[in-house]
């Protein structure tokens, strides 16, 4: 396969996938197979993009718009088979209802139908919560083998994202 930019670019995306914490440049150097400089260079245009975000010490790591860009069919056909279902649910209480996926340890929220009342947490489509932090995420969870759940409370390195989470 050729090195184009191009190809490059798409490499780096990839090598940033899943790791919500991000990579260091030379972490992305090393599995794209090129120059920090060149990697710095595509960085720098991503991020200029709104596709990747550059964190404190050197770290890069995916922003929403890249998730957007890749929304899968059924999460497609997810969100417009529940709509009716949390528009309706909506309307009868009042509360905010969020429709979300589990990946990885995280819940990504792929449509929220938010409250007007004024005491509530905001949450966007595309953004991610740790699974353990939210009623969402626990329920989600609560419904898999217990293989998999196991698996990700032994995988899955819990902090407290406020004062009273419980891990």
């Amino acid at each position: 396969m050729e090195s184009s930019v191009l190809v490059k670019a798409f490499a780096i995306l990839e090598a940033l996938a899943g790791f919500e914490a991000g990579r260091s440049l030379g972490d992305l150097a090393e599995e794209v197979g090129a120059s920090k400089p060149t990697i710095h260079r595509i960085l720098k245009t991503l991020t200029a993009l709104g596709y990747a975000e550059h964190c404190a010490g050197g770290v890069y790591r995916q922003t929403s718009n890249v998730r957007r860009l890749v929304s899968r069919a059924e999460e497609r056909q997810l969100m417009r088979l529940a709509e009716p279902l949390l528009r309706q649910l909506h309307e009868q209480t009042g509360e905010t209802v969020n429709l979300g996926v589990l990946q990885q340890g995280w819940v990504r929220y792929l449509q929220v139908w938010e409250s007007v009342r004024p005491l509530r947490r905001v949450v966007t489509a595309d953004s991610l919560d740790p699974f353990y932090s939210t009623s969402l995420g626990r329920a989600i969870v609560s419904r898999l083998p217990k293989v998999q759940q196991e698996h990700l409370l032994n995988t899955v390195e819990r902090k407290s994202t406020t004062p009273k989470t419980v891990v």
